[in-house]
C-alpha cells in the first residue's frame, strides 16, 4: 500500500458508470492535462472527470463535444 499522497480521478462514463484512477508524484497541473487529454481521446466515453486530491479539494472537467 503507498503512503504518499496521491490524486484521484474519477471518470463518469456515459452509462453513469465511475472509473477511478489514482495518480502519484503528479502536480494538480499534470493531473488536469491528463484528464483533459483522457476527455478529449476518449471519442465521448466519458461525461466528465472529477479529480481530487488529498486535502478534500474537488475539481470537475466535463467533456466538451465539438
Amino acid at each position: 500500500m503507498r503512503t504518499e499522497q496521491s490524486i484521484t480521478l474519477n471518470f463518469v462514463r456515459m452509462d453513469g458508470k465511475r472509473e477511478e484512477t489514482k495518480l502519484y508524484q503528479h502536480t494538480l497541473a499534470q493531473t488536469r492535462l491528463a484528464a483533459e487529454s483522457t476527455l478529449r481521446k476518449g471519442n465521448g466515453r466519458y461525461t466528465e472527470v472529477d479529480i481530487r486530491t488529498g486535502d478534500g479539494h474537488v475539481e470537475t472537467l466535463h467533456h466538451h463535444r465539438m
